[in-house]
């Protein structure tokens, strides 16, 4: 149990770690700012609570269920299978926001918009920190 959430830990700070690696690309490249039509950061704002609102569902199938058979079980390979799978895919659907950021300042939004989907995103992450499971007595 321990060394599977070293893992998922370490990659969680991997993930981290882009938000910060997209920004840097983002001011290097310095894509010019356009007017866009309102519709795009809509779309893609309705687009980010729903992939959001997916991964909440996920969440319960594949990180709250097993975390609470972990606690009886703490040693399932099974069980800490489908927990990490929970957490990894928490965390591509958090960057899953970022990248909608990245992808409107490509387009030409300017950074106050994109800092929303940024900062959206890294709230996602920080909320959704792997934590350890306590073994039941």
């Amino acid at each position: 149990m321990r060394q599977t959430l070293l893992a998922v830990r370490l990659l969680h700070i991997v993930f981290i770690i882009t938000l910060f690696q997209f920004i840097f690309v983002l001011g290097f490249v310095h894509p010019p700012e356009r007017n866009l039509p309102l519709a795009y950061p809509l779309a893609l704002g309705t687009l980010a609570v729903v992939v959001t609102c997916a991964c909440l569902y996920l969440r319960k199938q594949f990180l709250h269920a097993p975390a609470t058979m972990l606690e009886l079980q703490p040693e399932d390979q099974a069980l800490l299978k489908r927990w990490r799978v929970g957490n990894v895919l928490s965390f591509c659907f958090a960057e899953n926001v970022i990248l909608y950021g990245v992808l409107l300042k490509f387009l030409g939004e300017s950074w106050n918009v994109v800092a929303l989907f940024f900062a959206a995103g890294l709230v996602l992450l920080l909320l959704w920190t792997p934590r350890a499971i306590k073994p039941s007595a």
